[in-house]
């Protein structure tokens, strides 16, 4: 009686571990492709913006050069701190990506440990 209570308890808590991986595992991959997203935006808007400069620079657009400098810089100053903006995000994603590997690989240790599986 004792080792069917045992029993199913240790079931319930390998239930458990196992709907947590799953959970961590799902964050993860959400995070990563969180991170792609936001980086494939900001190659889009980067090439947009140096095609839309090139367009202003060409002799047929009617601005003055001192205009085409001016929206440059102005252009590059914005995609510069977008840039800035992206990687400090992309740095907070990357630690929060390396807390789900962690708490997954806890998870992991978990069994490991729980059912002797040294060489796994």
């Amino acid at each position: 009686m004792a080792e069917d209570v045992t029993r199913e308890r240790k079931g319930g808590l390998d239930d458990f571990l196992i709907a947590e991986h799953q959970h961590f595992a799902e964050s993860f991959w959400r995070t990563e492709e969180l991170g792609e997203k936001r980086l494939n935006f900001f190659i889009s808007l980067l090439t947009a913006a140096v095609a839309g400069l090139v367009v202003l620079a060409t002799a047929e657009s009617g601005f003055t050069d001192s205009q085409v400098q001016w929206v440059s810089f102005t252009t590059g100053l914005a995609l510069l701190l977008l840039g800035l903006s992206t990687l400090l995000r992309m740095l907070r994603r990357n630690n929060v990506a390396d807390q789900y590997k962690d708490a997954m690989n806890l998870v992991r240790e978990s069994f490991r440990s729980r059912y002797a599986l040294e060489g796994y």
